[in-house]
């Protein structure tokens, strides 16, 4: 009876925290297509200058978006559960207040970066202008995203997320068909959908002012703000280091090319956003259970890691060579349905590149996934660091001189970078069994 009982617990366990993990997969599906698909319609909107524009800058977004996990979301995440269980929506408040904070911060840097540039180059001050206005209720829309993941709720969180993806994308129709579309329109609508998609799931969650406890309000900010800063420090230092061996491309790109290079790198790249969100998906879903079986005893020594990295392996191959082959076949059906633009066509030769970067980044996301299950971290820290110092001594150089050549090579064999420092990792820590 006692084994009948612990049966059906563990079956409703499995089919409770399943349930959470679709839900998961669903809310990064919306928000990462809606994205997409805004990506794709600026694209055949927006001449190739300005599609640069917003690719430089929205760049830029990416890279405030990591200080923000950084210093708020994850700490958040970790922190709460542990030492704030007993009162989350005081802690969540706090927090919040926190988290706007940084987020003005940031759009005050953005606004004083946009004021030097101004002196240089007008071409994307005012998608600078619009991110600066923006970035506040865009990292708003995050914060409580993941608030809905902290209260065990991820089904609020979809709910955000499908308003988000409603208004952006119905909202970039109807200001097309009105006042335009420009870079700057861009940013203020993504600025109002999220705004707006904030307010269900907060009031879902039951969040309200009326948690903030002003008589200690100092002392738990200043708590708090101190622990996240000692969580998220590695952190931020990791997602700067993922940045500049990335999405730093975009602004080289930018500054030693033109604008215009960049949108059709930016669009080109889009062909493989599918792919690469897929890998990230499927990392998210499999960590934790790639995680709780090699920490059984045993399980190591029996091999269970080494089998699973090869599945792993062949599994990531076979996505990344079927991609490829559609790309390869198709690529030029596939630009000319998407963008609608002769432009475009004439970087259809960027397609093979990117076909053996995801080969590359597939391969980059086994070794670090395995690596992350065994509880190696330090090992991912060195292996973006690996990358960066590849791409600021020879990055940089190949990109300002072989442009868009030189810039899909060098993102490519900085990702083959860490994939060596991680493969160096991972045998080391085979032998070291």
């Amino acid at each position: 009876m006692n084994d009948t009982s612990m049966s059906i617990r563990l079956i409703q366990l499995i089919k409770r925290w399943g349930l959470k993990a679709g839900w998961s997969l669903v809310d990064q599906a919306i928000v990462s297509g809606a994205n997409f698909v805004v990506g794709i319609l600026l694209a055949r909107w927006l001449l190739p200058r300005d599609y640069g524009a917003f690719a430089l800058v929205f760049s830029i977004f990416i890279f405030a978006l990591g200080v923000f996990i950084a210093l708020v979301l994850e700490p958040m995440s970790v922190i709460g559960p542990a030492s704030f269980k007993s009162c989350i929506k005081r802690f969540l408040m706090a927090e919040f207040l926190i988290g706007i904070i940084v987020s003005l911060v940031l759009a005050g840097l953005l606004l004083v970066a946009t004021l030097f540039l101004s002196f240089f180059d007008n071409s994307f001050i005012p998608a600078m202008v619009g991110l600066a206005l923006a970035i506040p209720f865009m990292l708003l829309l995050w914060f409580v995203r993941r608030a809905c993941y902290l209260e065990s709720h991820p089904e609020i969180s979809v709910v955000g997320s499908v308003i988000y993806a409603l208004l952006l994308v119905v909202g970039l129709f109807v200001c097309r068909s009105t006042v335009g579309i420009s870079v700057l329109n861009v940013f203020v609508l993504f600025a109002v959908s999220s705004l707006v998609a904030v307010f269900v799931p907060w009031k879902l969650l039951g969040m309200s002012v009326a948690d903030i406890r002003l008589g200690n309000l100092r002392n738990d900010l200043i708590m708090i703000a101190v622990g996240n800063w000692r969580y998220g420090k590695w952190i931020f230092a990791a997602n700067a280091e993922d940045w500049l061996s990335n999405s730093f491309y975009y602004v080289l790109i930018g500054m030693f090319i033109s604008l215009q290079q960049l949108g059709a790198f930016r669009a080109m790249h889009n062909l493989a956003l599918p792919f690469e969100q897929a890998l990230i998906a499927l990392t998210t879903l499999l960590l934790p259970w790639m995680a709780g079986r090699s920490g059984k005893a045993g399980v190591r020594q029996a091999g269970f890691l080494e089998g699973r990295f090869r599945i792993l392996a062949a599994s990531y191959g076979i996505m990344a060579l079927g991609y490829s082959i559609l790309l390869l076949g198709g690529g030029s059906f596939i630009v000319e349905a998407l963008y609608r633009s002769k432009f475009y066509d004439s970087f259809l030769w960027l397609i093979p590149y990117l076909a053996a970067m995801m080969f590359v980044v597939a391969f980059r996301n086994v070794y670090g996934l395995t690596l992350r299950s065994m509880g190696h971290s330090k090992s991912i820290f060195w292996g973006k660091t690996g990358s960066v110092i590849f791409t600021f001594l020879i990055g940089i150089p190949i990109c300002r001189f072989y442009g868009l050549r030189g810039a899909i090579i060098g993102l490519t064999l900085g990702i083959a970078c860490e994939l060596l420092v991680l493969s160096f990792f991972l045998r080391r820590a085979k032998t070291a069994k």
